[in-house]
């Protein structure tokens, strides 16, 4: 298990735990929470955004840009979604959210079978697709990248200015960068 490590300022990266990482801090100190059964728990996105909790693959309090709230993923449906300035959008049913545009024209793709597509967060970064309860290739403050999340597994998380913390192998961290590039 890895316990406290420093990354880039003193943000933390908390102890594994049963292949779950538990409070990975990213830029700024912009924090991961927990990955519970495959699901990941207060994420961190660009300046303390901050995306809820993963819950039977569907996603409660997601934060996009500037505090902008989408509210909470019930049954597959996005109920209240705050895109832009707190403008909301009601309630998404047959499950499936086609180009909606958050901040700027950064957008959420669409919802399929509980997925969720290209969810654009603050400036073009890009949270990729839910596969299986799995989050691939989300994108971090600046275009810092997590990769994909298999078998509980982290690869190729990225963690302040594009450093890169490579694969978790078998509850293991393997080619972890840490700050500045390294």
């Amino acid at each position: 298990m890895l316990d406290n490590i420093g990354v880039s300022g003193g943000t933390t990266i908390g102890s594994l735990k049963s292949s779950l990482l538990d409070y990975i801090g990213v830029s700024g100190c912009t924090t991961i929470g927990s990955l519970k059964s495959s699901l990941l728990d207060n994420i961190g996105v660009s300046g303390g955004t901050t995306i809820g909790s993963l819950k039977s693959s569907l996603l409660d309090n997601i934060g996009v840009s500037g505090g902008t709230t989408i509210g909470s993923l019930t049954s597959s449906l996005l109920d209240y979604i705050g895109v832009s300035g707190c403008t909301t959008i009601g309630s998404l049913k047959s499950s499936v959210l086609d180009n909606i545009g958050v901040s700027g024209g950064t957008t959420i793709g669409s919802l399929k079978s509980s997925l969720l597509d290209n969810i654009g967060v603050s400036g073009g970064t890009t949270i990729g697709s839910l596969t299986s309860s799995l989050l691939d290739n989300i994108g971090v403050s600046g275009g810092t990248t997590i990769g994909s999340l298999k078998s509980s597994l982290l690869d190729n998380i990225g963690v302040s200015g594009g450093t890169t913390i490579g694969s978790l192998k078998s509850s293991m961290l393997d080619n972890i960068g840490v700050s500045g590039g390294t």
